[in-house]
């Protein structure tokens, strides 16, 4: 399954990737691509039949959301013709996007582009149309001037949908028309324009947005499932797959660590199945309707299911105790004695040592194995062979000794503690800390002298954000203070390495914030920024959570 995964990825898939990009292709013909697909991963061909014995809705899904990665061909289309509607949005300088804009209509509001007469207008401009629906689901506005962002009908607050799905009621004329410029005036909210007093939680998420008080860049459209926020035609297809939610979602959790596994292909591809409970064990095929006994055919003393097999089954039982005995530490969890275990505890452990050449993550998957390897080799020869752990942990130890990987990390212990700045500069401490992944946060900040001498510090709350926002919140207010009490030359150390490289190579979503500190930076001339371990910003992360 491993290999015929690979070659429907690299050609199967990419075969239709180019018409997809263009043009709205009619279901019956997405259907017989991913029957074609379906049918290879699986076995199946004219002459012969294969079970299918997982959802391809599954199949389809991410290999995070316990999928293959494989590509469902609608969705594909739909994520393809995405693309297409945003670089004409994003790219109306380009020559092509001209001759169709002009053709069909101004796009300078997308969600109003070409909604009438569309079947007078070509096949193209009707595929980038329908792409354009996905794209005004997933993307927001990022407020500069804000005088093209609706203030209650355009998604512009992170990680919130527009203000007028947070709110009930009618809403006047002039509140519907209203621009963010006319409630972000002068560096500061001013609400008394609406014609009603907005709910004190939807304020706070309001008043937590920043933007810039002086600014002459426009307002600019991101798309809001990427960190950059740049489009990814992968994200699209994450999105409508989801949207389409074809099966609820299971309670297996995050699948990564699966594909992160240190094993053979074929043995991840095992894990998966397993993982997912899909093997052809004999009550499984019974409940298929298969005729076939359900008897286990090792011991005939309990119906073979996975949790038979793999642990209740005396075979397997021997096998897992001679396991321990060889073992010179004992695993981190316990994951030998159900397939719950397996499924729910292990993903979660870090592992551990085995012996002193092998790692207990790559030698469970390969007794599973070679659990299964011996009971089809029981079953489909009549036989009955005892699982060998001595086999098997030689195969592992040679598999993870071949791949290089080795137990023995190397470690470097630093002395870490806060470094003044050079005689007669300043130093600035800034942290910024959040309470969850979005939620309430605070900044934080102190000002010493080459001293260690406290000059100035600083901490505010922040209702709604996150923690990279305010990570760059913490350095704006620094920067201002600095400026406001002539604290030069500046050295700044911050714990978030990321905002660092986001001034130097920008980020879209953080971009009203990294230009504010590229300007307050440029303005002041002498000032270093650089990344300090917690270790050496604790003063600045105590303020940060005080706040």
């Amino acid at each position: 399954m491993a290999s015929r995964t690979v070659l429907i990825k690299a050609t199967l898939s990419s075969i239709p990737s180019h018409v997809m990009q263009f043009i709205a292709i009619p279901t019956k013909i997405t259907n017989q691509i991913d029957r074609i697909q379906r049918n290879f991963l699986w076995g199946t061909t004219q002459e012969k039949k294969k079970m299918h014995m997982i959802k391809w809705e599954v199949v389809t899904k991410t290999k995070a959301q316990g999928g293959l990665g494989i590509q469902k061909a609608s969705f594909k289309n739909k994520a393809a013709l995405a693309s297409l509607a945003w670089r004409a949005y994003t790219n109306t300088n380009s020559l092509w996007a001209r001759v169709l804009i002009h053709k069909n209509c101004n796009l300078h509001r997308p969600a109003n582009a070409g909604r009438h007469h569309v079947s007078n207008k070509s096949p193209t401009w009707r595929a980038m149309l329908s792409g354009w629906e996905t794209c005004s689901k997933a993307s927001r506005w990022i407020v500069n001037k804000g005088n093209r962002v609706s203030f209650f009908n355009d998604p512009w607050i992170p990680n919130q949908p527009a203000i007028r799905h947070l709110i009930e009621g009618p809403l006047t004329n002039r509140d519907l028309l209203a621009k963010v410029n006319s409630i972000h005036n002068g560096g500061a909210w001013d609400t008394s324009s609406l014609s009603f007093d907005l709910p004190p939680h939807i304020l706070n998420i309001i008043t937590s947005v920043f933007i810039p008080s002086v600014t002459t860049k426009e307002d600019i459209l991101i798309w809001a499932l990427t960190p950059n926020g740049k489009f990814s035609q992968n994200s699209a297809y994450s999105f409508i797959h989801n949207s389409a939610q074809l099966s609820p979602p299971g309670d297996l959790g995050n699948f990564k660590w699966l594909w992160k596994l240190q094993v053979p292909n074929k043995i991840k591809f095992f894990i998966w199945s397993l993982t997912h409970r899909r093997l052809p064990t004999r009550t499984m095929l019974s409940s298929m309707g298969i005729n076939c006994p359900t008897l286990c055919q090792y011991c005939n003393a309990g119906q073979e299911d996975i949790d038979h097999i793999f642990f209740v089954c005396p075979n397997a039982a021997q096998f897992w105790n001679a396991i321990r005995s060889k073992s010179t530490s004992p695993p981190p969890t316990n994951p030998l004695n159900s397939t719950h275990l397996w499924q729910t505890v292990w993903p979660d452990t870090k592992g551990g040592n085995f012996n002193e050449h092998l790692h207990w993550a790559v030698l469970v998957p390969f007794c599973l194995w070679h659990i299964w390897l011996t009971r089809n080799n029981n079953v489909f020869n009549n036989k009955r062979e005892l699982i060998y752990a001595k086999n098997t942990i030689a195969k592992a130890t040679e598999f993870q000794l071949l791949k290089g990987s080795s137990n023995n990390t190397c470690t470097h212990q630093m002395m870490l503690k806060w470094e003044p700045p050079p005689r007669s500069c300043f130093k600035l401490n800034t942290d910024g800390a959040v309470k969850g992944k979005v939620g309430i946060g605070g900044i934080g900040g102190i000002f010493r002298n080459h001293n260690g001498d406290w000059i100035l510090g600083y901490m505010e709350n922040i209702p709604h954000t996150s923690i990279l926002e305010a990570e760059f919140r913490a350095l704006i207010k620094g920067l201002q203070l600095a400026k406001q009490n002539n604290l030069l030359p500046l050295h700044i150390d911050t714990y978030s390495a990321e905002i660092i490289g986001m001034l130097t190579e920008g980020n879209l979503i953080f971009d009203p914030l990294i230009c504010e500190c590229r300007l307050l930076i440029q303005r002041m001339g002498r000032v270093v920024v650089r990344h300090a371990f917690r270790e050496q910003n604790r003063v600045a992360d105590a303020l940060a959570k005080e706040a």
